[in-house]
C-alpha cells in the first residue's frame, strides 16, 4: 500500500526500524514503498537483500544486492554481503572477488576481513584464516564472528590455550547479545557452536535445544555470515552432544526424529545403524 503524504526519508527509517526490530514483513513493505519515491536507491535494494537473508532467501537477496550494485558500484556493505551469499553457495573463490573489492576500497571494513578469513577457513588453510581473522580484530574491534574463526583456527593449529581463551571472548559477546535479542535463535545456534569446540556437550545440548525452541518453522532456514542451519542441522547438532554424552536411547530417538525430517541425513543412519 502507498501513502502519499510520506516521503522517502521517513519509510526508509521506519523500515530500518522494523528491520532492526526482526519485523520483516513490515519492513519488507515499507522499502518496497521507499522505492516507489526513490527507484534508484542502493541503499534501499541493500537493506531490501538484508531483509531477505532475514527471512531466510538468499536468492532473493543476491538479487537485491546486485540491483543495489547496479546504482552504487562501490557500496563496500554490498559487496561485502555478496561476498558471503557466495560462501553459502559454497563458491569461496567468487566470495573472495568481492570481499578483495570492498577491501580495495576500504582496507578496514572488519565484515570484509572475516569474509576473506571464512574463505581461507572454508579451503583449510588455517594460518592464513588466522591471520585474517587476527588482522579483523585489530582494525575492526572484538567481532564474534572474527572470535569464532580465530579461536576454530587456534584449536586446529594446537594453541589449545588460546583458542580457549578467544572462544570465551566470543562467548561473552554473543551472551550480551542473547540479552538484547532473547528471541533469535541464531545466537542460541552459535552459542551451542562455542561449547561444542570446548568440549561442554551438555551446555552446548542444551543452546542447541534453546535453539529448537525459538525456530519459526521446520523448512526456514537462518543465515549468519557463512553459517546456515534449518531444524534438521539443530536436531543432528544436539545428537552429537547426546552421542559424546553416551545417551544411547536419547540418540536413539532423536536419530529416528531426524530421518522423518530428512531420510538421507547419514548421521542419524549410522547412529541407528550402531544402535543394532
Amino acid at each position: 500500500m502507498f501513502y502519499s503524504d510520506r516521503d522517502f526519508e521517513s519509510l526508509y527509517d521506519e523500515g530500518l526500524t522494523a528491520l532492526m526490530r526482526g519485523d520483516l514483513t513490515s519492513a519488507e513493505t515499507l522499502f518496497k514503498e521507499a522505492l516507489e519515491f526513490k527507484k534508484d536507491s542502493h541503499l534501499v535494494y541493500y537493506q531490501l537483500g538484508r531483509c531477505y537473508i532475514r527471512k531466510g532467501d538468499i536468492r532473493k537477496a543476491e538479487e537485491m544486492f546486485k540491483e543495489s550494485l547496479k546504482f552504487q558500484s562501490v557500496h563496500v556493505p554490498t559487496l561485502a554481503e555478496l561476498g558471503f551469499i557466495y560462501l553459502l553457495y559454497g563458491d569461496a573463490v567468487k566470495a573472495r572477488e568481492f570481499f578483495e573489492k570492498s577491501l580495495n576500497i576500504r582496507p578496514s571494513h572488519s565484515k570484509s576481513l572475516i569474509g576473506v578469513s571464512a574463505c581461507e577457513f572454508t579451503m583449510g588453510n588455517w594460518d592464513s584464516a588466522y591471520e585474517w581473522a587476527t588482522k579483523s580484530v585489530e582494525l575492526g574491534g572484538s567481532h564474534f564472528m572474527a572470535l569464532l574463526i580465530l579461536g576454530k583456527c587456534a584449536k586446529v593449529l594446537g594453541f589449545v590455550e588460546k583458542s580457549e581463551e578467544i572462544l570465551q571472548k566470543a562467548e561473552d559477546l554473543m551472551g550480551k547479545s542473547a540479552e538484547v535479542s532473547p528471541d533469535q535463535p541464531e545466537t542460541y545456534f552459535l552459542r551451542g557452536e562455542i561449547a561444542l569446540l570446548q568440549g561442554k556437550f551438555s551446555k552446548a545440548l542444551e543452546f542447541f535445544k534453546e535453539t529448537e525452541k525459538h525456530l519459526s518453522g521446520e523448512n526456514r532456514t537462518y543465515y549468519f555470515y557463512h553459517e546456515s542451519f534449518n531444524l534438521a542441522v539443530v536436531l543432528a547438532k544436539q545428537l552429537i552432544c547426546l552421542k559424546h554424552l553416551e545417551k544411547r536411547e536419547d540418540a536413539k530417538k532423536l536419530a529416528e526424529k531426524i530421518l522423518s525430517i530428512e531420510p538421507d541425513n547419514k548421521l542419524a543412519k549410522s547412529t541407528l545403524e550402531r544402535s543394532e
